[in-house]
C-alpha cells in the first residue's frame, strides 16, 4: 500500500499536522453485483407497441382507400346527374361518353407544330398547314383561337380539314 505524506502551509502547530493513506483499485468483474434484470416483460411490451404500430397502419389504410372507393363512387353518382359545378369539372377532364370541351388537360398539353409559331405572320404559318396532320390541324386551330384569332389563318385551316373529310 502507497502512502503519502502531505504538507501544508498550515498555520497550525506542527504536533496536529496530518498524513492521510488510501487505496485506490479497480474492482474486479466478481466483486460486482449486478442485478439481473428479467427482460421478457420488456420484450413482450416492445412487441406489443410494434404489433399495435403495424395495425393502426393496416387498419388506417384499408379506410383509407374504402373512403377513396366511396367518394369515387360518390363522384360517379354526381357526374350522372351534374349540377353546373360538376358540369365545369367533368367538362375540364371530358369522359369518354362525352366530348371534352376544348380547354387543356393536365398531361395533356397540345405542342403547336410549327416552329417558331409566335413569331410568324399568317403567310408564313399558311404555307405549313398543308404537311399538318388532321389532328395537328385541330392544334394549330385551338392555340389559334386562343392566341391572336387571325381570320385569314383560321379560314386556311377550316378549308384543309373540310378537304380531309
Amino acid at each position: 500500500m502507497d502512502s503519502q505524506e502531505t504538507t501544508m502551509r498550515n498555520t497550525e502547530p506542527a504536533e496536529t499536522r496530518r498524513v492521510v493513506e488510501f487505496e485506490l483499485r479497480m474492482p474486479n468483474k466478481e466483486d460486482l453485483q449486478v442485478t439481473r434484470a428479467k427482460v421478457e416483460p420488456l420484450r413482450r411490451a416492445a412487441e406489443d407497441v410494434v404489433l399495435t404500430g403495424i395495425g393502426l397502419s393496416v387498419l388506417a389504410s384499408r379506410a383509407l382507400l374504402k373512403t377513396i372507393r366511396n367518394a369515387h363512387r360518390a363522384g360517379e353518382e354526381a357526374a350522372e346527374h351534374p349540377g353546373p359545378v360538376t358540369r365545369a369539372l367533368v367538362g375540364l377532364v371530358g369522359r369518354p361518353d362525352q366530348p371534352a370541351t376544348g380547354e387543356p388537360r393536365p398531361g395533356n398539353i397540345p405542342i403547336v407544330p410549327i416552329a417558331n409559331y409566335d413569331s410568324l405572320d399568317s403567310d408564313d404559318i399558311i404555307t405549313q398547314l398543308p404537311g399538318l396532320t388532321r389532328e395537328q390541324l385541330i392544334v394549330v386551330r385551338d392555340y389559334e383561337l386562343a392566341q391572336e384569332g387571325r381570320q385569314r389563318l383560321l379560314e386556311a385551316i377550316d378549308e384543309l380539314l373540310r378537304a380531309m373529310n
